[in-house]
């Protein structure tokens, strides 16, 4: 069920219906579901300490990227580039990305978990911060 709205998809999403692998999103873009794309759009909320240690572990070359940032910059930069390494695209908003996980990224990098809502997402950091990503990897 989609979690937080009483429902079994993500809000605005109808379809796909009886093996129908297409949906409409929110009545104007049809979209094309593979076996596993439906997940892709949605992040799970809740993981296991192992899914977090495998997935969302920090690197040592993630780390000479994050180390020359501080507080806020630091953990929201090391959250979108572990969020582009897992899904292939930056998240749109903070609420896309489960506390969990945040908390578990602001544990490795020396971050109290609080300064996650400082982080700026409309400012021309976070294009910075998704420029030095993409060209990272």
């Amino acid at each position: 069920m989609w979690q937080g709205f009483g429902r079994s998809q993500p809000p605005g999403l109808t379809g796909p219906h009886d093996g129908d692998r297409s949906a409409t999103l929110f009545g104007r873009v049809r979209v094309c579901f593979g076996v596993n794309d439906r997940e892709s759009l949605v992040m799970k909320r809740e993981w296991h300490p192992d899914e977090l240690v495998e997935h969302w572990t920090i690197l040592p070359g993630d780390r000479q990227l994050i180390g020359n940032k501080h507080g806020p910059t630091r953990l929201g930069f090391a959250v979108l580039l572990k969020f582009f390494q897992h899904k292939g695209r930056f998240p749109r908003q903070p609420y896309e990305i489960p506390l969990c996980i945040v908390e578990y990224i602001a544990q490795q990098v020396n971050v109290e978990l609080e300064t996650w809502q400082q982080y700026d997402w409309n400012g021309r950091s976070i294009e910075y911060h998704r420029a030095l990503i993409r060209q990272h990897l």
